[in-house]
């Protein structure tokens, strides 16, 4: 049994009033509603008024969008291992041997290297982050800051490269800084998350691009 246009806008209005931050939990909610409503009026014959207010007592809009993020976060972080990984192959070796010559330059011209190490960081991560600023803005149609699947990405991977530079300029900074080989090394890996994290971004972006075409 098919829903009418107008019960389809009722379960809208109720979706709509809930704690529900993103387009694509909000899409997802609806078909999962609409569905459960129509499976209860077809098998129970009961009116849609009531098969609604059956169906809402066994979901939880929050909950599922807990669970959604859960997931979109654990599989941000098994995509970034993924592009890590390349970051070995022949194809993209070049930034890995990048990211030690910046490494390598960090260290060898810094005069304060604490100091550098404090700006460079962030810097760095920010300058990522703001390739994604103006098509994020710009772009009205994709809407990206309403998409669970984007801002999951996005806070996985900049709050992550964020609290494992705040963590080190804290607790090991100094030993790094006594021990350059070790800094080098350091430098390095975190430049290759950041990279892989925009490289993952983007893709992001294009998927996302795909999905509104």
């Amino acid at each position: 049994m098919k829903l009418a246009h107008y019960q389809i806008e009722h379960i809208k209005e109720y979706i709509d009033r809930q704690n529900i931050w993103y387009d694509d939990i909000k899409d997802e909610l609806l078909d999962h509603l609409i569905c459960a409503v129509e499976a209860e009026m077809e098998t129970k014959e009961i009116k849609f008024i009531d098969a609604l207010s059956k169906v809402l007592t066994e979901v939880n809009p929050n909950e599922l969008q807990r669970q959604k993020l859960k997931v979109e976060h654990i599989q941000t972080f098994k995509d970034l291992a993924s592009e890590l990984k390349a970051f070995v192959s022949t194809k993209k070796v070049i930034f890995t041997l990048a990211a030690t010559a910046i490494s390598y330059a960090v260290i060898r011209f810094s005069v304060d290297l604490e100091e550098a190490m404090k700006v460079f960081q962030p810097a760095m991560i920010l300058a990522l982050m703001l390739s994604f600023a103006i098509p994020t803005v710009s772009n009205r149609a994709l809407r990206p800051l309403k998409n669970a699947y984007f801002i999951s990405r996005l806070n996985t991977i900049y709050t992550s490269a964020f609290l494992a530079s705040s963590i080190i300029n804290l607790l090991a900074l100094d030993w790094l800084i006594a021990y350059p080989k070790a800094l080098i090394i350091y430098i390095t890996i975190f430049i290759c998350f950041v990279i892989a994290g925009f490289l993952l971004m983007n893709k992001t972006m294009l998927k996302l691009k795909a999905r509104v075409a």
